[in-house]
């Protein structure tokens, strides 16, 4: 990452879907991230993404999809096979998956979308569950794009994943 603290990690969960793993660098003061340094302290999942054209005003994007829209931001990084990436995201207000979750939208500005580079068939998605306070804003989203989601409106806040993988089910939290 372009931040110099942390590395990613991808595994295909499908020709579009993947799970990001994100960790310190070796060697790097974990502290540095700031407010999201706490995320890094034990394994969990802190953050889900979902792919939506942000090419437009975030105004009319945030009616269309019925949500509350943070600033776009644009990213970008250069691979280590010298590939340059770039997306544009933005954050979703209003959802409170608990402390130091991160959900957003992502906007990949570069072709091929970063699964579609990754070996397929190590894992696959069976739900993805997010718990918490304004999840139902994401009902249509979900039926829409036929996501394996479970949005849970109430009790425990957080993130869960269960997955298939070579050696059976995990679940992730």
């Amino acid at each position: 990452h372009t931040n110099g603290v942390t590395a990613n990690y991808l595994v295909a969960l499908g020709p579009c879907l993947y799970l990001e793993i994100v960790g310190p660098k070796q060697g790097a003061n974990v502290q540095d991230l700031g407010d999201r340094a706490s995320g890094y302290s034990k394994p969990n999942v802190s953050g889900f993404a979902f792919r939506y054209n942000l090419n437009g005003d975030k105004e009319s994007i945030a009616k269309k999809l019925q949500l509350l829209l943070g600033e776009f931001r644009d990213g970008g990084r250069i691979k280590p096979d010298g590939a340059e990436l770039k997306w544009r995201t933005s954050q979703l207000i209003g959802l409170d998956l608990g402390a130091g979750k991160f959900p957003f939208i992502i906007n990949w500005l570069t072709e091929p979308h970063p699964a579609q580079t990754l070996p397929q068939g190590q894992a696959s998605l069976v739900s993805l569950t997010l718990a918490g306070d304004g999840v139902r804003t994401l009902k249509e989203v979900v039926e829409e794009g036929d996501l394996p989601m479970v949005l849970q409106p109430a009790g425990r806040k957080g993130i869960w994943m269960q997955l298939d993988t070579p050696k059976g089910r995990v679940i992730l939290k």
